[in-house]
């Protein structure tokens, strides 16, 4: 009686698993195994959204919410690691290359871009998936 009691116990967490729907995976776009993220581009209202609204008219304005960039005090050269990582994986989640930087901020995977020194720029280095700074 206990055997069956365990084995009937056992069937029946077996069939019922975790009780959720089963995460997707990227089967369904070529890619077996790797798991299909919903990160998604946000859009203007989104954006708006979520931006402070105007200050009241005789009221003093807030101040601006001080943004603490991972960052600040860092050299170039550990910028360029920083993003370089960044972006390989963004590769990897979303399996493909961004167009540009700022799509690291757009799907979630920096909170700001870093700006670079002056008369420079980051750039993606398509072939080897890194960032590089260029001069101008």
């Amino acid at each position: 009686m206990k055997k069956e009691l365990m084995a009937a116990t056992f069937a029946a967490l077996a069939f019922a698993g975790c009780g959720g729907a089963p995460e997707p995976d990227a089967a369904e776009l070529g890619v077996p195994g790797q798991p299909v993220y919903q990160n998604q581009p946000r859009n203007a209202a989104e954006l708006a959204a979520m931006e402070t609204p105007p200050p009241v008219p005789g009221e003093p304005a807030p101040a601006a919410p001080q943004i603490i960039s991972l960052f600040d005090g860092k050299e170039s050269s550990e910028i360029v690691a920083e993003l370089s990582s960044v972006l390989k994986s963004f590769h990897a989640e979303m399996q493909r290359i961004p167009d540009t930087l700022e799509e690291l901020v757009t799907f979630g995977f920096l909170d700001v871009l870093p700006g670079a020194p002056e008369g420079a720029q980051y750039v993606i280095v398509r072939d080897s998936l890194d960032v590089s700074l260029k001069t101008l």
